[in-house]
């Protein structure tokens, strides 16, 4: 039966190498650069090159491995993600280059080879990853004298040597003890502390670290990232940094459509450089200086934190690896602008969320890190909010039904974020006059899902008259964009009544019974890139790098300086988009794969307290696709931050239990 049994996953595994391999080698079309309607050289989606067969090849290794085990092909839930991810593949190769599903429908025969060969692709690679993360992970080496005692499990997860049976007059509770050596109640605790060494005083030497410390990889960091900070010193200012800037200035209102507490950060670095050191680039310099600073820690504690939780040597490395030389790192840490700072909060917000699921009773420290990284989250971004108070939410369940005193973290990070948002609308707003944020910054999918069927439909009388008062419809055929959602918002009218939006929305519900599949098309057309890894978008600039279009807003108020080495930089990442490996890297799609893969995983092991602090990730994710641009950098800059992580959670779930509990 064995042979039988191998046999039969090699058959299996050689048809579904021969599938994929036909798969990566027939695109639906040959990608081509559309220069002169994106003004870009690159295509959005991958280019079809040799590399497909090298993929191909290395997954016939893979399949070979997983023929060697036992119902290596029967799991369920990463087949559902493969078809996932197969078919967002699919159809956004063919949006990406029509912008309707016109290239999967046409050839139903190859489009289904494309579809089902990276299927079976994808899932052997997520199998295969399942396998290296659920791998038990080795103790770590101890400094200890070669006649030591064999180490054993601490409460904390580490390791320490095994102690002699403890005498309590060595250790100095002697005489409470000697005393009362009559007393059944002594007597029975002491016999609890020999039995559960764990929990009686430390009296053996600690176990040396795998690591340097966290500030330690941090200053890595700073070294590795230290040549792009030289590059576009003194800094990089975004454009919605500029239209701070010029709310700062008076040349604009104010407006907590870019969020106010950001706008009071770039406030402080404009106080600390411009008028107390007399420049601009000064001010640019101590921003980005002390925002990259932040970042390399925030990052060398995250790897700190994977390396105290045990996880394998080659993620851990790979994970050093990828903050250090990836570029989006040192690109975003050295960019005046709102989304670096708000993918730090997300990252630290999680990993406290992480420490509270892992602990019964949560330190100080780790509910104070909670509760300021959870407003930080609401300050930072408008929609910030909403990701901290559904997690917290689902926290506070979590602990509740577990009984124990991990419900408070929770609970005061609540009401520390609801104090924090009452302060900012109730007070802060309303004394700085601040006009509130855009009522369309929320509406991309509806706004686009109606600009496409006016686009492409006929509307009956009726259903003109409902959108015209709020949208001018002989405009929205033009406006559209079926990535960009900017175009048709800036059409809404602000004068617009309540009587006028409540029709219009209604009109909006109705044109979606009527028109499912045009809906359908235009929410995945907004978004895919999130979930099509080497997808590069050619409408928004990817890499903020150089001169940014808006800077004639504070001409004579900020006048710095943009290096000039800056736009070279940008141009030799915009010539890297020619190779695979380089787009796969630095595009968005892997990290929305790896939020989904993650999920799942967790989910495999039934290790369902991780899923909680992965969960700023997947609704992360959720805001990605309904956001007002596909597959933009900066707004998936959390999940870049959280994809190290993400997998350590998912390796905790997957592993077997140690010898005296935890994983």
């Amino acid at each position: 039966m064995p042979q039988t049994h191998t046999v039969r996953n090699g058959v299996l595994a050689a048809l579904l190498w021969a599938l994929s391999l036909a798969a990566f080698c027939l695109p639906l079309a040959a990608p081509v650069p559309d220069a002169a309607q994106t003004g870009v050289a690159w295509t959005r989606t991958l280019p079809a090159t040799g590399a497909w067969f090298a993929l191909a090849v290395a997954l016939g290794l893979g399949y070979a491995s997983l023929a060697r085990r036992e119902r290596a092909f029967s799991n369920i839930r990463l087949w559902v993600l493969a078809v996932l991810f197969a078919a967002v593949a699919t159809l956004g190769e063919s949006f990406a280059q029509t912008g309707t599903a016109a290239l999967a429908t046409a050839r139903p025969g190859i489009t289904f080879v494309y579809f089902a060969g990276r299927a079976c692709a994808y899932y052997a690679g997520m199998a295969l990853l399942v396998q290296a993360l659920a791998a038990p992970a080795a103790e770590p080496p101890l400094a200890f004298a070669a006649d030591a005692p064999t180490p054993y499990p601490t409460a904390s997860g580490g390791v320490a040597p095994q102690p002699a049976p403890w005498q309590p007059e060595a250790a100095g509770y002697g005489a409470p003890y000697a005393a009362a050596a009559s007393d059944t109640r002594a007597a029975a605790a002491l016999q609890a502390a020999q039995a559960y060494p764990a929990y009686r005083p430390r009296e053996s030497a600690p176990a040396v670290r795998m690591g340097p410390p966290a500030w330690g990889y941090a200053l890595l960091l700073v070294l590795c990232w230290l040549p792009y900070l030289i590059t576009v010193w003194p800094g990089t200012v975004s454009n919605d940094s500029i239209t701070q800037l010029a709310e700062i200035f008076g040349r604009k209102a104010l407006s907590n459509g870019n969020p106010l507490f950001q706008t009071g950060l770039v406030w402080l670095a404009v106080q600390a450089g411009q008028t107390l050191l007399g420049s601009a680039d000064a001010a640019v310099a101590c921003y980005v200086c002390v925002q990259g600073a932040l970042l390399a820690c925030l990052l060398g504690f995250t790897l700190k934190r994977l390396e105290e939780t045990r996880m394998p040597l080659w993620l851990r490395a790979l994970a050093t690896a990828f903050y250090a030389l990836c570029p989006i790192f040192p690109t975003f840490a050295f960019c005046m602008g709102k989304d670096t700072a708000f993918a730090m909060a997300v990252l630290w917000f999680s990993l406290m969320v992480w420490r509270v699921v892992r602990s019964k009773w949560p330190p100080m420290r780790t509910t104070v890190g909670l509760c300021l990284s959870a407003a930080l989250c609401a300050l930072l971004r408008n929609a910030g909010a909403a990701v901290a108070a559904l997690t917290l939410l689902a926290l506070l369940g979590f602990a509740m039904g577990t009984h124990t005193r991990r419900w408070r973290a929770p609970l005061l990070a609540l009401l520390t974020m609801g104090a924090t948002l009452a302060l900012l609308y109730g007070v802060a707003i309303p004394r700085l006059q601040a006009a509130p944020t855009p009522a369309t910054e929320n509406w991309s999918i509806p706004l686009q899902q109606v600009a496409r069927t006016v686009a492409s439909e006929a509307l009956t009388p009726e259903e003109r008259a409902a959108i015209d008062p709020v949208l001018p419809v002989d405009e929205l055929k033009a406006a559209y964009e079926g990535e960009l959602s900017d175009p048709v918002k800036d059409l809404w009218r602000g004068d617009a009544d309540a009587a006028a939006q409540s029709a219009f929305f209604q009109a909006w519900l109705r044109l979606g019974l009527k028109h499912p599949a045009t809906y359908l098309s235009a929410t995945f057309h907004n978004g895919y890139g999130y979930l099509l890894p080497g997808f590069i978008s050619t409408i928004k600039p990817t890499f903020l790098l150089g001169m940014e279009g808006r800077t004639t807003l504070i001409d004579g108020a900020f006048d710095f300086t943009v290096n000039p080495n800056a736009d070279a930089l940008k141009k030799t990442f915009q010539s890297l988009y020619a190779a695979a490996p380089f787009r796969l890297l630095v595009g968005p799609g892997a990290y929305g794969w790896i939020t989904l893969f993650a999920f799942t995983a967790i989910f495999i092991g039934r290790r369902w307290r991780n899923a909680i602090a992965a969960l700023p990730a997947l609704l992360t994710l959720l805001g990605c696709l309904v956001s007002a641009v596909n597959g933009y950098f900066r707004y998936a800059l959390p999940l870049y931050c959280m994809a190290p992580a993400l997998l350590a959670m998912a390796a905790q779930s997957l592993r077997p239990p140690r010898p005296g509990g935890g994983r």
